[in-house]
């Protein structure tokens, strides 16, 4: 009888381990493919920081490109910070909650915002930007605009890596339905 009740609490030991094991694999795999993913989208504003600087290091007489290239390093700047933010709050992703904000942001900005980070990267590789927006006012919306713009960054950058040189990135907002508290956007 004793040997039977032993076996029983060494089985229900063996089975707390797995869960245990898998749990752990499971929260070790999601950090794995959240630090890749973060990775790339890192070397974005990064590589846009950069060719910025080049920028102004080849104009060092010109104070209006001077001028134009520290706006895109702050934008890329901005954002690079705030991914970084994003990273050190693993905190989230063990519990396995990753939390969307909900605050409001300007479509419009935002959206320049991102082509500004890329804009280096496509012009070094020979690409062009045009970004056709929907006219009138700018547009306010509640959510997350540092998810937005990594999921419209990472459009970008295999839009720019798949490209060719003399090709052209081409970025249309337009409203596709609105009702009180939902607009709809293609």
């Amino acid at each position: 009888v004793q040997i039977r009740e032993a076996n029983k609490e060494i089985t229900k030991k063996q089975e707390e381990l797995q869960k245990a094991l898998k749990e752990a694999e499971r929260a070790n795999s999601a950090k794995t493919t959240f630090l890749a993913n973060m990775s790339h989208d890192i070397r974005t504003p990064i590589n846009g920081i950069m060719g910025m600087i080049e920028i102004i290091e080849k104009n060092p007489d010109n104070p209006q490109k001077r001028q134009e290239c520290l706006k895109k390093i702050r934008a890329s700047s901005d954002h690079l910070l705030q991914l970084i933010n994003d990273i050190l709050d693993l905190s989230r992703l063990e519990s396995g909650q990753i939390v969307l904000e909900h605050v409001p942001f300007n479509l419009r900005q935002v959206g320049e915002d991102t082509v500004t980070v890329v804009e280096g990267q496509a012009k070094e590789a020979g690409i062009q930007t045009v970004s056709e927006h929907i006219d009138g006012t700018d547009i306010w919306l509640i959510g997350s605009p540092l998810h937005y713009k990594q999921i419209m960054l990472n459009l970008y950058t295999n839009a720019i890596k798949y490209n060719k040189p003399g090709g052209l990135l081409y970025t249309n907002l337009e409203e596709y339905s609105r009702t009180d508290d939902v607009l709809t956007l293609k």
